[in-house]
C-alpha cells in the first residue's frame, strides 16, 4: 500500500503480522463514522489557502 498526504513524500506500507487479520466490527465502525463526516462535510466548502491569501491581499490594497 503506497501512502502520501500533503508533503511531497510518498510511504510504502506493508503487513507485518504472519497470518491475516481483519476485524469486521471495527471496519464496519469505521466505515460509519467515516459516512457520518461526509454527510456532515456535504455542504462545507474548502477554499485553498493561497486563494484566501490573495483575497486579504487584494482587500487590504483596496483599503489603502
Amino acid at each position: 500500500l503506497a501512502s502520501s498526504g500533503i508533503d511531497y513524500n510518498i510511504k510504502i506500507w506493508s503487513p507485518l503480522e504472519a497470518s491475516p487479520s481483519f476485524n469486521r466490527v471495527l471496519a464496519d465502525e469505521v466505515i460509519t463514522r467515516n459516512e457520518l463526516m461526509l454527510e456532515e462535510t456535504r455542504n462545507t466548502i474548502t477554499v485553498p489557502a493561497s486563494f484566501m491569501l490573495r483575497m486579504l491581499a487584494s482587500l487590504n490594497h483596496i483599503r489603502t
